[in-house]
C-alpha cells in the first residue's frame, strides 16, 4: 500500500502551497463565484456566467508583482478582449468565416510573446477569448450587451483583485524580495541535506541543486521587476523601497559567496579528511536557511511587526556554527599545506557570509544606514519601432514563436470545424483545450497534453459521481467555492493537480443550467481527448521544432554571455553596473538552458540527438558562471589585488569565442587551447598575496571547465547522424 502511494505522490509532483498562491486563488475564486452566486439568486444565471466568464479571462492575464502594472495588463485584456469576443461571436455563427477567422486571430496573439512574459500573458488570455467566444455566437444586436458584459467581468476581476484583497503600497514588493529569501533558503537546505547524507556526492552539488537554483533566478527576476515598477512609480523616494533594494543587494551577494562557498567544498571533498567537516557544514548551511527564512518571514510582514528577538536568535546560532567550524578547521591545518589553504578559504568564505546575514538583519531593522544600489535599474521605454522591428525579426518560418503561431492557430481552426460539423455541444472545450496545451516544442505539447488529458479524465470521473449523487443547484454553488479555490491555488504550482480541481469546477459551473446533467463529464472527457489529439497532430504534421534544433543555439547564447561576463570581471576598470546585468543574464540564459535540455529529455530518443555530449556541454558551461561569480567577489574586496591578467583574459575570451562558434555550428572546436601559459605566470605573480591566489583559482575552474568543453566538442558524430539545423529561438523583448 505505501508503494502505491509513494507512486501516486511522483506522478501528481510536489505542491507547494505560497501565501501569494492562495491570495491570487481566493481573489480568482471570488471573481468569477461572485456574479455566478447573485445572478443565481436572483434568477439571472445566464448573465453571471457571462460575466464570471469574462472575469475568468481577464484574470488570466495577471502577471502578478506591482499593482500598476498587474492593473495595466488587466485592463489591456479586458478592453482588447471585449472587443475580440464581439467579434468571434458575431462570426461564429458561420463555420467558414470563424474558422479563418480565428486562425489568424489566435496567430497573432500567440506572437504577443516575443515581446516578453506580460504579453504573452496577454496573449494567451486573448487567445482563449477567441475560442471561446467563437462557440458562443451572437447576432448583431446581442454585440453591447456581450461587450459590457465582458467588461464588466474584467472590471470585476481587477476590483477583486488588486482592491479588495488587502492592500500594502509596497506589498507585493515585499512579498517577492520574500520569495526570493525562501528560494535561497531552499537552495540552502538542499545542500545541507547533500552534507548529511553518508553517501552524498558533495563534488555533484550543481547537479542535485539545478531545480532549486533555477527556482532563485526565476525569483530574483521577479522580485527586481517588482521593485523597478514601484520604484519608477515612486520616483525612487520611498525609504522603505530602498529597503527592499538593500535586501535583494545583500542577498544578491549572499547567494553569490554561497555558490563560491560550495565550489570550495566539492574541491575539498576529495580529500581523506573532508568526512570529519561533513556535519559541521551541514550545519552551517542549515543556520543559514533558518536565517534566510527568518528574513523572509520579516520581509513579507516588514509594515508590520519584524520579529527581532527571533532575528537576532538565527544570527546567534549561525555565529556558534561559525566558531564550530573554525575550531574544527584549526584542528586540520596541519595536515598539509595544500588542505591548509583550502580550508583557510573556507573559514575566511564562512565568515563573510555571517557579515552579510549581519548586515541583512541590519537592514530588516533600520539600524544602519542604507546604500541603495543599482539593483533596480529601470528599463527605457520601448519605441514603436523597436517594436515593430522586434516583430519583423520574428516574422519568418525560421523563428520558432512564428512557427508556433501558425501551428496553434491552424489547430484552433480545425477544432472548430470539428465540432462544427459534428454538431458536438460544447465545443470550446476542445479548442481551449488546444490553446492550454500546444507549446513551441514537440516535447513541451507531448507533455501537457499527457497531463491535461489523464488530469480531465480523473476530474471528470470525480465530478460526474458528485453531480449524480448531489444535482440540487444549491449544493452544486456550495461545492463550486472550495473547488475552484483549490483548482486556482494550486494551478500555478501543479499543473495536473490544478487541472483536476479546474475540470470539477468547468463541468459543474456548467452543469449548473442542467442540475444532474453527470454526462457532461463524459463530454468534456471526450472533447478534451480530441482537442488534445489535433494539438499533438499538428505538433508533429506543422513545422514540428524539436529541442535538439534548439538546445545547441541556448548553449552558444549561454557561451556567449559568460564570455562578456567574464570579460567585464577580469577588466581593468570594472563596471559594477555592468558586471551586475551580466550576471544576471549569465544565470538567466543557464536556467535557460538547463530548461531546453529537460524539455529534450522528454521527447522521443530518436529525435534527442546527442544528449551526453549536450549536457556535458551545459554543465561546463555552468561551471564557468558559478566559478566567475565568485571571482567577482573575490575581486570586489577592497584587500584582493590581482596582477595584469590581460594576457589571460584575451586567451579566454578567443577561446569561448571558438567554442560558442563550434556549439552552434556542430563542429569541433580546436583542442587544447594556449591558456596555460598565461595562466603560470598570473599564479606566480600572485604566490604572494594570498587573497590574489585564492581569485586566481578560481581562473583555475574556468579554464578547466573550458578545456572540458573544448573536449567533448571532439567526440566524433554517429555515422549517417547529419548535424541538425539550428532553428532561431524568438528574439524577445
Amino acid at each position: 500500500m505505501s508503494r502505491v502511494i509513494e507512486r501516486l505522490r511522483a506522478w501528481f509532483g510536489p505542491i507547494t502551497i505560497t501565501r501569494t498562491g492562495i491570495a491570487t486563488g481566493l481573489a480568482t475564486t471570488a471573481a468569477m463565484l461572485v456574479p455566478v452566486t447573485v445572478g443565481y439568486m436572483v434568477g439571472r444565471l445566464e448573465l453571471g456566467l457571462g460575466i464570471s466568464l469574462g472575469a475568468l479571462v481577464v484574470a488570466l492575464a495577471d502577471t502578478g508583482g506591482s499593482y500598476r502594472v498587474r492593473a495595466r495588463w488587466m485592463l489591456a485584456a479586458t478592453l482588447l478582449g471585449a472587443v475580440v469576443g464581439v467579434i468571434s461571436g458575431l462570426a461564429g455563427a458561420n463555420v467558414w468565416v470563424s474558422a479563418p477567422l480565428s486562425l489568424l486571430l489566435v496567430a497573432a496573439f500567440a506572437m504577443f510573446s516575443v515581446f516578453g512574459n506580460e504579453a504573452a500573458r496577454l496573449g494567451t488570455a486573448l487567445a482563449y477569448t477567441v475560442v471561446i467566444m467563437a462557440s458562443l455566437p451572437i447576432t448583431s444586436a446581442e454585440a453591447v450587451e456581450r461587450f459590457w458584459t465582458y467588461v464588466a467581468g474584467g472590471l470585476f476581476a481587477m476590483f477583486f483583485t488588486l482592491l479588495l484583497w488587502p492592500v500594502r503600497p509596497l506589498g507585493p514588493a515585499a512579498e517577492a524580495v520574500a520569495e526570493y529569501y525562501r528560494s535561497v533558503g531552499a537552495f540552502l537546505e538542499q545542500m545541507a541535506e547533500l552534507l548529511r547524507a553518508p553517501d552524498g556526492n558533495v563534488a555533484d552539488w550543481e547537479v542535485r541543486t539545478e531545480p532549486a537554483r533555477t527556482a532563485v533566478f526565476t525569483h530574483l527576476q521577479a522580485a527586481r521587476s517588482v521593485g523597478t515598477a514601484e520604484r519608477a512609480g515612486r520616483a525612487g523616494a520611498s525609504p522603505s523601497t530602498e529597503r527592499l533594494v538593500e535586501l535583494i543587494s545583500t542577498l544578491n551577494r549572499l547567494y553569490g559567496w554561497t555558490l563560491s562557498f560550495s565550489a570550495s567544498i566539492a574541491i575539498i571533498s576529495a580529500q581523506p579528511e573532508f568526512s570529519r567537516l561533513r556535519g559541521a557544514l551541514a550545519d552551517h548551511y542549515q543556520a543559514i536557511a533558518n536565517a534566510v527564512e527568518a528574513f523572509s518571514s520579516s520581509t513579507a510582514g516588514s509594515h508590520r511587526r519584524i520579529d527581532q528577538p527571533a532575528v537576532q536568535a538565527v544570527l546567534d546560532a549561525h555565529a556558534q556554527c561559525c566558531r564550530e567550524l573554525r575550531d574544527l578547521i584549526a584542528g586540520m591545518q596541519d595536515q598539509n599545506p595544500q588542505l591548509a589553504a583550502e580550508l583557510a578559504q573556507l573559514a575566511e568564505e564562512a565568515q563573510r557570509l555571517h557579515d552579510l546575514l549581519t548586515r541583512a538583519a541590519a537592514q530588516l531593522l533600520n539600524e544602519i544606514e542604507l546604500e541603495p544600489q543599482e539593483e533596480l535599474a529601470q528599463q527605457p521605454r520601448r519605441s514603436w519601432r523597436s517594436v515593430w522591428e522586434m516583430l519583423r525579426a520574428n516574422l519568418s518560418t525560421h523563428s520558432t514563436t512564428a512557427r508556433h503561431a501558425l501551428r496553434v492557430g491552424i489547430a484552433v481552426a480545425l477544432g472548430i470545424i470539428v465540432y462544427s460539423v459534428f454538431h458536438l455541444e460544447h465545443g470550446f472545450w476542445i479548442t481551449f483545450a488546444i490553446v492550454a496545451v500546444m507549446k513551441p516544442d514537440v516535447g513541451g505539447s507531448r507533455s501537457f497534453i499527457a497531463k491535461r488529458v489523464t488530469a480531465t479524465v480523473i476530474g471528470g470521473i470525480v465530478v460526474a459521481a458528485m453531480v449524480y449523487v448531489a444535482p440540487n443547484v444549491d449544493v452544486m454553488v456550495l461545492l463550486l467555492w472550495p473547488i475552484a479555490l483549490i483548482g486556482f491555488t494550486i494551478l500555478g504550482v501543479n499543473y495536473r493537480v490544478g487541472i483536476i480541481f479546474f475540470t470539477m469546477f468547468i463541468v459543474m459551473l456548467v452543469d449548473l443550467g442542467t442540475p444532474g446533467n453527470w454526462e457532461l463529464a463524459g463530454l468534456r472527457i471526450l472533447n478534451t481527448l480530441i482537442g488534445g489529439t489535433i494539438a499533438l497532430a499538428a505538433s508533429y504534421v506543422l513545422w514540428p521544432t524539436w529541442q535538439r534544433t534548439l538546445v545547441p543555439g541556448e548553449l552558444a547564447d549561454a557561451v556567449d554571455v559568460n564570455r562578456a561576463y567574464l570579460e567585464h570581471v577580469l577588466a581593468a576598470d570594472r563596471d559594477p553596473t555592468a558586471i551586475r546585468e551580466l550576471s544576471r543574464r549569465a544565470h538567466v540564459t543557464n536556467s535557460n538552458t538547463a530548461v531546453a535540455f529537460q524539455k529534450l529529455l522528454s521527447e522521443p530518443r530518436r529525435q534527442r540527438g546527442n544528449t551526453e555530449l549536450l549536457y556535458a556541454l551545459e554543465t561546463h558551461n555552468r561551471r564557468i558562471t558559478v566559478a566567475t561569480t565568485a571571482l567577482d567577489l573575490q575581486l570586489s574586496l577592497p584587500d584582493v589585488q590581482l596582477p595584469d591578467p590581460a594576457a589571460l583574459r584575451t586567451e579566454l575570451d578567443a577561446a569561448l569565442r571558438e567554442l560558442a562558434q563550434a556549439i552552434r555550428s556542430q563542429q569541433p572546436a580546436s583542442h587544447p587551447f594556449e591558456l596555460d601559459a598565461a595562466y603560470r605566470a598570473l599564479l606566480q605573480a600572485a604566490e604572494s598575496d594570498a587573497g590574489a591566489t585564492l581569485a586566481v583559482s578560481e581562473i583555475g575552474l574556468i579554464m578547466d571547465a573550458v578545456d572540458g568543453m573544448a573536449a567533448v566538442t571532439q567526440v566524433p558524430r554517429p555515422a549517417g547522424d547529419a548535424a541538425p539545423q539550428i532553428t532561431s529561438a524568438p528574439q524577445t523583448a
